[in-house]
């Protein structure tokens, strides 16, 4: 009997294991991801300050021009 018990505490441990290692990838892919996003997020918003500044100068364009048109 003991020689279940102390293969089912190893088989547990074992299962333990695994789960901790799949929870170290899982973080490691979540992190590269966020990671992603953060960088996607930046690209983002210089897209936007871009076009805030493009706007500004065709607005300037036309207003240097008489108006718009």
């Amino acid at each position: 009997m003991i020689d279940v018990e102390k293969l089912y505490v190893q088989h547990i441990l074992e299962i333990e294991e695994i789960k901790k290692e799949h929870d170290k990838l899982m973080m490691a892919k979540v992190t590269k991801y966020e990671n992603e996003i953060a960088e996607l997020k930046k690209e983002l918003q210089e897209v936007k300050d871009d076009n805030k500044k493009l706007a500004k100068q065709i607005e300037d364009i036309r207003i240097d021009q008489g108006g718009w048109r």
